[in-house]
C-alpha cells in the first residue's frame, strides 16, 4: 500500500458518519458487511469511496469485523 493510499485509509477510520444507524461514529466503528453496502450503494460519494477504502484496506490486512 502506497503512502497516498494508507492517508485516504487513515482519513476513513477517523470519518464520523452524520446519519444512519452508525451516526456519530466513526467508520472504523462500522461492520465490515455495512462498510461493503456503503461502499456499493451510498449516495454521498465521499462515504462511499471511504467505505471502500476501508474495507479493502480490511481485506488486505485480514482484519474484517
Amino acid at each position: 500500500m502506497t503512502p497516498k493510499e494508507m492517508k485516504v485509509v487513515e482519513t476513513a477510520m477517523a470519518y464520523v458518519l452524520p446519519w444512519g444507524i452508525y451516526r456519530g461514529k466513526t467508520l472504523d466503528d462500522v461492520k465490515s458487511s455495512y462498510l461493503r453496502i456503503l461502499a456499493e450503494s451510498c449516495h454521498d460519494q465521499k462515504v462511499a469511496e471511504y467505505a471502500d477504502a476501508l474495507w479493502q484496506w480490511r481485506e488486505e490486512m485480514d482484519v474484517h469485523t
